[in-house]
């Protein structure tokens, strides 16, 4: 169920991804990669069933999010944990309107910067599970071909006491506007890596509205380390 009453103030409840990290907000289709980084498969909440209140203020420039979930960090249909999910996210439009895209598919003819928080707490019901207090933070710019992502995350278990801090980074050119792209950035691991760092490369070559990927030329790195 989504309800809308107007742009300050939306409610779903059903399925979906809780607003925390970008990368994992941004849709497959919109990425530069062919798949996600190593952190956002250490850091994503996945999708869960609960319910946002989302909205934005002063024409956009301002978008909001909180969320309660029960978290099962995968597709989960039912509730097969005494886990609670509880976040909110913050975004601040400050030149142009920014979205979920990474890449400069349209060759912006102004500029397009968005800078992004957001902050979760996992707190079990059930006595002896652990709980999780996650922070990310992210700033997303394009304009004339070129782009740029980063995106830092600190996960802290406050329980056993373990910490995890990890960073993506990538930047990219459009060599040919909306035709082709060279890439260098990450390619993840396996999931549920916790030390490690990754970088990686690629071609695309795109026609207009149907990827996302096109003239740009990528430069990206991910590490996650605990401790």
């Amino acid at each position: 169920m989504s309800i809308k009453w107007n742009d300050h103030f939306n409610v779903r409840a059903e399925q979906f991804k809780p607003a925390y990290n970008r990368e994992e907000l941004t849709s497959s289709t919109s990425l530069q990669f062919i798949d996600r980084s190593i952190l956002n498969e250490t850091v994503t909440h996945g999708y869960d069933l609960g319910v946002m209140f989302h909205g934005n203020f002063f024409d956009k420039k301002l978008e909001y999010a909180a969320y309660a979930t029960n978290e099962n960090n995968n597709r989960n249909n039912f509730n097969f944990n005494n886990e609670l999910l509880f976040g909110g996210r913050l975004i601040y439009n400050i030149l142009g309107q920014h979205g979920y895209t990474m890449s400069d598919v349209t060759n912006s003819e102004e500029h397009q910067l968005a800078v992004g928080a957001a902050r979760s707490l996992n707190k079990p019901i059930a006595a002896g599970e652990d709980t999780i207090i996650a922070s990310s933070a992210d700033v997303a710019w394009r304009y004339n071909g070129w782009s740029f992502l980063g995106e830092g995350d600190f996960i802290k278990n406050s329980t056993d006491d373990l910490e995890t801090l990890g960073f993506l980074g990538q930047a990219g050119y459009f060599i040919v506007p909306e035709k082709f792209e060279v890439a260098n950035g990450v390619i993840p691991l396996d999931v549920g890596v916790t030390n490690g760092y990754k970088f990686g490369g690629s071609l695309n070559i795109s026609s207009k509205g149907i990827t996302s990927s096109s003239r740009q030329i990528m430069a990206c790195c991910s590490t996650v380390r605990s401790f």
